[in-house]
């Protein structure tokens, strides 16, 4: 049987680090977009991101937060926000 793409990237633990890494050194450090978070939760931010990513790269845990489209919501959200969050995804 083939390893889903969760296995390969080294499941859940592994999943947790990019994430932890993920905002730590870059979203929460970039002006654009840290002002989002300032009264988000951080630790229960981690979970969720960790859980959503792990679901979507076919882990074993179901999703059971909201769409993106609602969790981001009233937030007014332009374009540059949108390309900070992706360059902060991309291996540059």
């Amino acid at each position: 049987m083939e390893q889903t793409l969760y296995e390969k990237v080294g499941g859940e633990e592994a999943i947790a680090k990019i994430v932890d890494y993920f905002y730590s050194e870059s979203v929460l450090k970039d002006d654009t977009v840290n002002h989002f978070f300032e009264k988000t939760d951080m630790e229960k931010q981690h979970r969720h991101q960790t859980k959503f990513i792990s679901f979507a790269l076919g882990g074993p845990k179901q999703y059971s937060g909201q769409s993106m489209a609602k969790a981001h919501q009233g937030l007014n959200l332009q374009p540059a926000h949108f390309n900070a969050i992706v360059k902060h995804l991309t291996l540059e």
